[in-house]
Parts: structure tokens; sequence; C-alpha cells
């Protein structure tokens, strides 16, 4: 690893400098890399071996002075560098991949196709409404069809076979067949009625620790999340009171009682809209939980998925920068 003065943020004449030292594949491997938390899985995705994807991440550190990626038990977590430059290279790794992806086009404005869009995470009612809207305006004859359950179901499988198109949630596919798009990073909120009588604007950890918590039964699916989401989602760490199917009964529950719940940032916006309850940040320290567009590769070349891809991650970033914006943060 590189020593701390490689740490800080590079400057201008730095990137410029650099930038000699770059090509296209070491930004693709970091793309990789980012996503899947992993070397291994990184250099499976791309077709390379993780000897090559090793090295490039390698020439990639030496080239902007910075470690990148560090080592957890959640594998590799990406520094407040790679965080700063990861939409920038993803953004532009889509904008060429767009340019030189054959001659098929879509025409979204005239286009009859249909669909299907699987997203098991919390928001999917809300971000189905938000792309319904906008697909409604641009491909007013495109039909979108979501669901958006989260009990077991044969994910996978589906978009192997084509029943669904594309899913929106925080549980990547870990086969090579699949490809997993970075969203955005969400994290983890406290909730309380406003009128808890012990829990104010900046509860500490000890006073959770006295408090009962609303937790959520697991999915099957979620044996395999980072083992910080898991503990968080749970409410492991804290006392449980008792724990529900769904992530959108916490808030009734806590409305209605001294309990505490805990909930994904994302779906800020719209918990802001229940007057009863309090949005507050944790007093804990969380990495954040990537959400992640999911396809399988037999779509890569399908104009008319491409544009659904382009929508879904104009969209799905719209609203999750809209629900950050109303939530406090740590003193």
């Amino acid at each position: 690893m590189h020593d701390a003065a490689c740490q800080g943020r590079l400057t201008g004449g730095d990137v410029m400098y650099n930038l000699r030292a770059l090509d296209l594949n070491l930004l693709t491997v970091m793309e990789a890399v980012y996503e899947m938390r992993s070397i291994t899985a990184a250099a499976e995705r791309l077709g390379i071996t993780q000897s090559a994807a090793s090295h490039a991440l390698g020439r990639l550190r030496d080239a902007l002075r910075d470690d990148l990626f560090v080592r957890s038990n959640d594998g590799l977590v990406p520094t407040a560098s790679a965080q700063a430059l990861y939409p920038a290279i993803r953004d532009a790794l889509d904008t060429i991949r767009e340019a030189v992806s054959g001659k098929a086009t879509f025409a979204p404005a005239r286009s009859r196709r249909s669909f299907r869009i699987a997203i098991p995470h919390v928001m999917g009612p809300f971000i189905g409404l938000q792309l319904e809207e906008h697909v409604a305006t641009a491909a007013p004859s495109v039909e979108l069809n979501f669901d958006t359950r989260t009990l077991p179901f044969d994910l996978l499988s589906d978009m192997e076979e084509g029943r669904t198109d594309a899913a929106i949630d925080w549980m990547p596919a870990s086969q090579g067949m699949f490809i997993n798009q970075h969203l955005f990073d969400d994290e983890l909120i406290l909730i309380a009625r406003r009128d808890h009588p012990r829990i104010g604007a900046a509860p500490t950890s000890s006073a959770l620790d006295r408090e009962r918590f609303v937790a959520l039964h697991l999915r099957p699916s979620m044996g395999s999340a980072p083992d910080a989401l898991r503990k968080l989602l749970v409410a492991n760490s804290f006392k449980t009171a008792f724990r529900v199917s769904e992530f959108l009964e916490i808030p009734a529950v806590v409305a209605s009682t001294d309990l505490l719940g805990i909930m994904p940032m994302s779906i800020a916006r719209q918990l802001r809209s229940i007057g009863l309850l309090h949005l507050l940040p944790l007093p804990l320290n969380q990495a954040p939980v990537p959400i992640v567009l999911t396809w399988h590769t037999g779509r890569r070349r399908d104009p008319g998925h491409a544009w659904l891809r382009r929508v879904v991650r104009q969209e799905v970033r719209r609203f999750a920068a809209e629900a950050f914006a109303v939530v406090p943060t740590a003193a």
C-alpha cells in the first residue's frame, strides 16, 4: 500500500500529468472492482485473469497516487478518492459503450415494447412510480411492469430466461453472466415518533442501547449481504421487540409506539411526509450500502434495453439525491 502522503486529494496538475499513464482498460477494471468489491469477481466479469486485474489496479493506484481500495471483512472498500472518482469514470464509460455499441437503434417515442423490472428494495413502489412518470412522457406507448416483492422468488432465473429485464436492489448478483451497475450509495437512518419521551435530535449509542426496536425478517437471499448491512437491517446490536416482514411496516409501528426503527435513507422523502416521525442520523460508523442495477449479459447489445438502463440510472439517481436532501447529518 502507498504511504499516507499519497492519500490526499489529487490536484488539477497531478490529474493532468497522471492521465498520461492511464488507458481505458485500467478504468474498466476500477469500475468493476468498485461495483463487485472483489478483484476475483471483477476479473471474472471482465473475462480476464485475477493477476491481470490485480496488475491493472496496481497501475491505476500508481497513476492516481491513491490506494483506491482497502481490505475489510466485507471485501474491498473504496477510499474517499475512489468514491469521488467513480461516478465520473462510470458515466464516461457508459457514454463510450453506448457510442460504440452497434448500429441498431431504438426509438422510445414510437416503441410499443414492454419491460419488466424487479425492485425488491424497500423503495420499489416509489422508484417504480417515478420511472412510470418519466416513461409516460418520453415513451408513451412503452409499458413498464414492476415486481416489488421482497418474498423469495427466483429473480436470477427470471432474468436469465427473459421474464424479467432488470433488477434494482442492494443484493448484487455474484454469477458471472450478470452485470451489476452501481446506482448510488444508500445509508441507514434512525426513525422515532416525533414526541418520543427519551429520543432527541442527536441520540447517542448508549441511549439506543436502552431502547427497543422493530426489526426486519431477512429474506433468504440476504444471507450473502454485507455483514454490516445484515446487522443493521435486523437490529442485531439492539434490543428487538418484534420483527416484521416488510420495511414499510416499520414506520407504522414506530409512529404509534415508543419503539425505534432503522430504515434506508433513500426512503427519507416519503417518511418525511408522515408528520408523526423524526428522521435521525444513526450514531454508528457504517459503510455505505451500494444500490445496483442488475441485468443478464445477453441484453448487453439490445438497444431497447440500453435505453431502459439509461432511464433507470437517471431517474434512480435523481430520486436518491432528492431523498438525501431532507435527512439531517450527524453533528
